[in-house]
């Protein structure tokens, strides 16, 4: 399943599928002066909503927003858990999203749960590290890498 999250200040997309769940229709609402600090994710009218609506659909997915102060905590528990690496705004918006997910029961304990994150540092290729309930694959910053890691994660051989 593909899960969408974003900024509560900034959450178009979370809101047209929440309009979807009540109504049965993907209906977006502009977000006048979008602000975050996860400022890249600041779109008033993100636009590939309507591919994102697909995939989630068709994933049987979901989509939730995140507060400011669960962004900092998100950036925060990824500096704990790896000690050399950090994110920013956007991978805290990815974590917080996620532990809400699985608050809610939405990601299931014992669920496969793939998270990219990203940062700026070249860092080494292939460092597994146990993290709590998982494996952090720390990996090198190539498209071709992170597609054939998901590969076999998906496979089964990671």
């Amino acid at each position: 399943r593909m899960h969408a999250v974003q900024p509560s200040r900034c959450d178009p997309f979370v809101g047209g599928w929440e309009t979807y769940l009540k109504t049965g229709k993907f209906e977006l609402k502009r977000v006048e002066n979008p602000t975050s600090i996860a400022q890249t994710l600041c779109v008033a009218i993100p636009a590939n909503a309507d591919q994102g609506f697909d995939v989630l659909k068709k994933s049987s997915g979901s989509a939730v927003a995140v507060s400011e102060d669960e962004i900092t905590e998100g950036m925060s528990l990824v500096s704990h858990y790896t000690k050399k690496y950090g994110t920013g705004p956007v991978g805290g918006v990815v974590i917080a999203g996620t532990r809400k997910l699985i608050q809610n029961g939405v990601i299931k304990p014992d669920e496969l749960t793939v998270l990219v994150l990203t940062d700026g540092y070249k860092i080494g290729r292939g460092e597994i590290k146990g993290g709590k309930g998982g494996k952090i694959l720390i990996l090198e910053r190539e498209d071709a890498v992170v597609k054939q890691t998901l590969e076999k994660i998906l496979a089964g051989e990671i």
